[in-house]
């Protein structure tokens, strides 16, 4: 609901804005109307853009700007075509002036080579998105993105192991499009951001099941505990009991884990000493 009056108010923002613009142009250049309602208009223009895009998902952001941005500078194009001959008539024949007719001109070749440089871009966001859903290849920063999203939902990557059909995409993907990331120019920052996720991929092995298994049971012991305030002595006896119990029979599981941890932690480190 909330998203969609989130839209709505947008589209209607941002097509009317850059017709409201325009006008204001004019009245602003030949009628001396004070400037400042243009800086009230654009800004509206740009909160109307944002409420748009961030309606969307991720991957089809850039091609809703493309299509808000090619329409409304279309709705600028066609409208200047109809001012443009009437400043024209007025020039010609009522001793009106040329320079409002170059003015609408101009403002309306603009907005046409634009129009067509978005319509051009979100035709071709479409066609590489249907490539990319056919071939099944994503770009790198989208399977980082991704990844990272993953990331911050995960609360216990430090001390668990997930099963890696929890991952966005498949793990050696992800491995992949850090590792080509990371050999391109980044700021500092971000590249360490980038290392320790791809140390946290690790974390994430076959054949662990639905429920993460703890390298500890204290770590989950502690997590389930302090996180129930009410939970009495007795209660927190059982629970610890019950976890010793679980780890006795997972720790067969939990040593083939550590051991694909190590082997994918050795591979991560050697990339990340080049």
């Amino acid at each position: 609901m909330l998203k969609g009056l989130q839209t709505i108010f947008g589209l209607i923002g941002g097509l009317a804005c850059p017709v409201a613009l325009a006008v204001l142009g004019y009245f602003t250049i030949f009628k001396g109307l004070d400037w400042i309602y243009l800086l009230v208009v654009f800004l509206v223009y740009l909160i109307s853009v944002a409420l748009v895009v961030l309606a969307f998902p991720k991957g089809k952001r850039y091609g809703a700007y493309c299509e808000m941005m090619g329409g409304g500078f279309g709705w600028v194009w066609m409208l200047s075509i109809v001012a443009s001959i009437g400043f024209f008539i007025s020039a010609m024949f009522m001793s009106g002036s040329w320079w409002e007719f170059g003015y609408s001109f101009l403002v309306g070749g603009l907005c046409k080579g634009w129009t067509r440089s978005f319509r051009d871009a979100q035709i071709e966001d479409h066609n590489n998105q249907v490539l990319q859903e056919k071939s099944g290849v994503v770009a790198p920063d989208q399977i980082i993105q991704d990844f990272g999203a993953c990331m911050l939902d995960c609360e216990d990557c430090a001390v668990a192991f997930y099963d890696e059909t929890k991952l966005p995409h498949p793990k050696s993907k992800i491995f992949g499009a850090v590792a080509a990331v990371l050999e391109t120019p980044l700021d500092d920052t971000l590249k360490e951001q980038l290392k320790a996720s791809l140390l946290s991929l690790a974390h994430f092995q076959p054949n662990v099941g639905d429920s993460p298994v703890y390298e500890s049971q204290a770590d989950k012991l502690a997590k389930e505990g302090s996180f129930n305030a009410e939970i009495g002595n007795e209660e927190l006896k059982k629970l610890a009991q019950s976890y010793l119990e679980k780890s006795k029979q997972n720790e067969a599981k939990l040593e083939e884990l550590r051991k694909l941890y190590e082997l994918d932690m050795a591979l991560y480190l050697n990339i990340l000493k080049k």
